[in-house]
């Protein structure tokens, strides 16, 4: 999360945050304050004028960012505009899975990145717990916020600079940090998946942002890389 005296930045998890938030920081008008994961703390904290960046959560919800800007004597309501990363829910799916598996070695005791690392991509989605639906990033109190803007993964550079020139940024250049390393989402895709990923992801399908796609009997060539066992990934460490 990232906030100044006319914006709001959340970060919806795999939606490109770290380099959002390394944009806003340079496009912003201090002062700037917000929390970023301690993964990516040294990366993001900078020794800028107004700029108050601290390891903490990173991905608040908007309900959570609210109270925090309200704890401050504001209102979120009061601010230009909430910006909220999003993207196309098959990739978003997709990241997450490698993600959750190539960290699975560092990150030993936690079951997800367990349950990633033993399973294949198929599998791992049709058997996920429940999580946070994307609305507790996309809706406060079950409603968008008028002041609400949208930047998607897919044409995120050209939303910013439709952005800045909306909202009179500063010139910022975005960086490609943590790009994400697997092929197209439609390799992996089945259409038991398909399913598992819209039950998961529907609000995103069922609001307009993004449209479902059929799953064409071509897309079964090539379902995921064969699961490798955890044991055998932290073997690699």
């Amino acid at each position: 999360m990232l906030v100044n005296d006319e914006f709001l930045f959340v970060h919806y998890p795999k939606t490109a945050g770290k380099s959002l938030t390394s944009y806003f920081i340079d496009a912003w008008n201090p002062p700037i304050r917000g929390t970023v994961s301690p993964g990516q703390f040294d990366d993001l904290t900078k020794a800028a004028p107004g700029v108050c960046v601290q390891a903490g959560m990173a991905h608040e919800n908007l309900t959570s960012a609210a109270q925090l800007i309200e704890a401050a004597g504001r209102s979120i309501h009061d601010l230009r505009a909430v910006f909220i990363g999003i993207r196309n829910p098959y990739d978003l799916a997709v990241s997450t899975y490698f993600f959750l598996r190539n960290s699975a070695r560092h990150e030993p005791n936690r079951p997800r990145f367990r349950r990633a690392a033993s399973l294949d991509f198929e599998t791992f989605w049709r058997t996920e717990p429940p999580t946070a639906p994307p609305e507790r990033w996309l809706t406060l109190r079950g409603k968008v916020l008028p002041n609400q803007r949208y930047i998607r993964f897919e044409s995120i550079a050209e939303d910013l600079n439709l952005l800045a020139d909306e909202f009179g940024f500063r010139d910022a250049s975005l960086p490609h940090l943590n790009p994400s390393k697997h092929e197209h989402y439609s390799t992996y895709m089945t259409q038991e998946v398909e399913e598992a990923i819209y039950a998961r992801f529907r609000y995103l399908f069922d609001t307009g942002l993004y449209v479902r796609e059929p799953v064409a009997r071509s897309w079964r060539q090539r379902v995921a890389t064969p699961a490798r066992s955890f044991r055998t990934l932290a073997s690699l460490a």
